[in-house]
């Protein structure tokens, strides 16, 4: 008897005892295959639970010899080529209910000589697939994400976890945050930076497990007016009409987007009136780490006030400011720039000694007038000058009035002595 089953199994071409298993959402193949070449194509059809020896049991898909006749849904495929004999069946995305005994026959004319296969199939839930995320909203200091949900693994999903970092940084870095919501797709994040990229991904969670990382979204926020003053600003008298001004950029991470230019204000202050007149403007590209320009066309001995800010495409940022500067005089500028030309052309003086009489020392060519005075010692110094020179005549005059009546009396002595007759 059972030498009679174990060859009635044999000519009935039955196999069994083939387990598969698969998650939810997958495409799952069961193979069956047979020699077409040598058999030629023959009708096929799987069913769902035990192997009757002249059909299928509850059919799931039937194929004559070209192609599918019959199916109980879409879900159902025969993907493999025929010509050789492949009849293996395709279940797209599957689910848990899929699970189950599954038989393919291939039925060959005469007696026992249908191809059959049993397997059994099992189905178990997973992770949810990756979530595809994309930006809807993005401001100077907040970015809004949407994402889609393409399948929960066969469970509900319970949460979202969601990483945010800049793009230079690593991922161990990045801020984390929990959505709790699992009906929320879409969140907005704030208090970021103006003019930088951040880099966002998405993780889905359910009662299995995580999913796999949604892609990365990369996203700039937009540019936004300078938050810090430029840095080291110096004024510098270069003469009476020019005030060089020196300056460097805002900090880095205060600057909210690619510097474009700066603007300066300037106005000179009135002695008279106490006050500053009115504001005077400039503008200058941003190009280097050290910035700088001259303004000209200035007052001589004049204080000004200069201000300076820096601007991006969004808008200008806070003030800088330095001690007010002071023009120079064109008196000094001018005694500077002979002081500085004579030494330039000189060479090694030696000079000697000289007696020069009253008559030599107030000639035409060597008195010294008020203009001369004025030229070389400069304006504010003339009056004290002047003074210090008669002072200094007057004291010659003395000394030199003295020392001659003293000459005259000490001669008349001596002619007083020599009239006289000895003792």
């Amino acid at each position: 008897m059972l030498l009679c089953s174990f060859l009635l199994c044999q000519l009935l071409g039955y196999m069994s005892g083939e387990s598969i298993k698969a998650s939810v959402g997958e495409n799952v193949t069961l193979p069956c295959n047979y020699d077409a070449r040598d058999l030629g194509r023959h009708p096929v059809c799987w069913g769902r639970g035990s192997q009757f020896h002249w059909d299928c049991s509850d059919k799931v898909i039937k194929s004559d010899r070209t192609a599918v006749t019959t199916r109980t849904s879409e879900h159902y495929l025969l993907l493999g080529d025929l010509d050789q004999g492949d009849v293996s069946l395709t279940i797209r995305r599957a689910e848990e209910s899929d699970s189950g005994t599954y038989s393919c026959r291939v039925e060959i004319p005469g007696w026992f000589n249908d191809h059959t296969r049993t397997m059994t199939l099992t189905v178990v839930p997973a992770p949810p697939s990756p979530l595809l995320i994309e930006s809807r909203e993005v401001q100077k200091r907040s970015i809004t994400v949407h994402w889609t949900l393409l399948f929960d693994g066969g469970r509900p999903v319970t949460s979202y976890k969601i990483y945010l970092k800049h793009k230079l940084a690593s991922w161990d870095t990045a801020v984390t945050t929990k959505v709790s919501n699992p009906e929320l797709t879409q969140v907005t994040f704030v208090n970021l930076h103006p003019a930088k990229i951040y880099n966002l991904r998405i993780f889905a969670v359910n009662s299995v497990g995580i999913s796999e990382s949604s892609n990365v979204l990369t996203v700039t926020t937009k540019e936004a007016a300078p938050e810090g003053p430029p840095l080291d600003m110096q004024l510098e008298a270069l003469g009476s009409r020019s005030i060089k001004i020196t300056w460097k950029p805002p900090r880095a991470d205060l600057r909210n987007g690619v510097l474009q230019s700066y603007s300066i204000s300037y106005k000179e202050y009135d002695p008279v009136g106490r006050v500053f007149k009115k504001w005077q403007h400039q503008s200058v590209r941003a190009t280097k780490d050290l910035e700088s320009i001259v303004l000209n066309n200035l007052k001589p001995s004049t204080m000004y006030r200069v201000l300076l800010w820096a601007k991006t495409n969004a808008g200008i940022g806070p003030s800088s400011t330095a001690p007010p500067c002071s023009t120079l005089d064109e008196a000094s500028v001018a005694a500077t720039v002979k002081s500085t030309s004579t030494a330039s052309s000189s060479e090694t003086l030696t000079f000697k000694s000289m007696e020069v009489s009253d008559a030599e020392l107030f000639s035409d060519g060597n008195v010294i007038t008020p203009n001369e005075l004025k030229g070389f010692l400069g304006v504010e110094n003339i009056g004290r000058t002047v003074a210090i020179f008669f002072c200094t005549l007057v004291l010659v005059f003395i000394f030199r009035g003295r020392f001659l009546a003293k000459d005259s009396a000490q001669h008349d002595e001596n002619i007083y002595d020599s009239v006289q007759s000895p003792e």
